[in-house]
């Protein structure tokens, strides 16, 4: 049976006409990056060139602006918890009509007229589902996907957890005679995208169009322009890796560590070291302007990592969100002492 809010996204792409106005607003990692490339490829198709927006969770304050710049008829985001800023969808909806495919928490329902709004989360509660993997089963309702297989794999790896995703991560490893797929050469694409997005070689929107144009993941593991920024990183990767293990601070099962980088590599360190530290709570954190930006990750499942920072933050001056597994927040400087008192008390035993 086809749940509801699945049918209704498989309808809103179907109608679709061609040469619509079209924006896509896609979360800015591996996850958004593959999601968004998997529907260029379907609105190709249609003779849709949409617009592409990458966007941070929450969402930069000029987003509306740039929206407004060029009022299009449909609006699709991707990975995006955009429920957690509902008044952009409110802002929106009264010229553009809406699709957000996502896989956080749910925060609010926000179908209504001219709101499409899919999370698997919906019919099967606590699932985890990337969207990558959402957008590749959507998108096989519509049109034959079987060679864009690998796009929505590197997707999934990239957003790491694959425990309920397992049909295609069966059908993956059948195709591409991989037996794991985090150690196969389509976690090495999902390590290069998010090299080349930490280091500023290209922009998530020209990775995504890299992606679109690729005739088959060979494309991608021999471009250059992926291949230098993925071998620079990976260097800066073990180094910092050396120093996690020397100067991070443990209290009970938090793992602190203040990483200094020239890359933007909290959220890739996190993932790389808490697989080592399954029963820790591992926050990787630096300080960026009078902010202070942290990305956390317990892979032994025993805290909620979303609850947790939501809470820990509360009456604070902060964002904060994501995954069980996997959550970030950022705070005000001025707020790290009492941040670290609260997370201490709460889970530092």
């Amino acid at each position: 049976m086809i749940a509801m809010y699945f049918k209704n996204a498989v309808e809103f792409l179907r109608n679709l006409k061609d040469n619509e106005d079209v924006i896509i607003i896609f979360n800015n990692d591996a996850d958004g990056i593959t999601s968004c490339a998997m529907m260029m490829k379907y609105l190709a198709a249609k003779k849709i060139k949409p617009y592409i927006i990458s966007q941070p969770m929450p969402p930069d304050k000029n987003l509306m602006r740039r929206i407004q710049l060029s009022l299009p008829k449909k609006v699709i985001f991707l990975d995006m918890a955009i429920d957690q800023e509902s008044s952009i969808v409110k802002k929106l909806k009264g010229y553009s009509s809406i699709l957000v495919v996502d896989h956080h928490k749910i925060f609010m329902d926000l179908n209504e007229e001219g709101v499409v709004h899919y999370n698997p989360r919906f019919d099967e509660g606590d699932v985890y589902k990337s969207t990558a993997y959402l957008t590749y089963k959507l998108l096989s309702e519509l049109m034959a996907m079987e060679d864009h297989l690998w796009i929505s794999a590197v997707g999934m790896i990239g957003d790491y957890n694959l425990e309920n995703s397992k049909d295609l991560v069966e059908l993956t490893k059948k195709k591409y005679d991989v037996k794991d797929l985090h150690s196969s050469f389509l976690a090495k694409i999902a390590h290069m995208i998010e090299s080349a997005r930490s280091s500023k070689s290209l922009t998530c929107e020209e990775i995504t169009e890299k992606m679109l144009a690729a005739k088959s993941y060979d494309d991608i593991l021999n471009l250059d322009e992926m291949i230098r920024p993925y071998e620079e990183v990976q260097k800066e990767i073990e180094r910092i890796k050396e120093d996690f293990d020397k100067n991070a601070e443990i209290i009970g099962i938090l793992m602190l560590y203040n990483i200094k980088s020239k890359y933007n590599l909290s959220s890739a360190i996190s993932t790389i070291v808490s697989g080592g530290h399954k029963n820790k709570i591992v926050i990787v954190y630096e300080k960026k302007g009078n902010r202070i930006k942290m990305s956390a990750r317990n892979q032994g499942k025993n805290f909620d990592l979303d609850y947790l920072l939501k809470k820990v933050t509360k009456g604070m001056r902060a964002s904060a969100g994501g995954h069980k597994m996997a959550a970030g927040a950022v705070i005000e400087e001025n707020d790290w002492d009492l941040f670290k008192k609260r997370l201490v008390a709460i889970a530092g035993k």
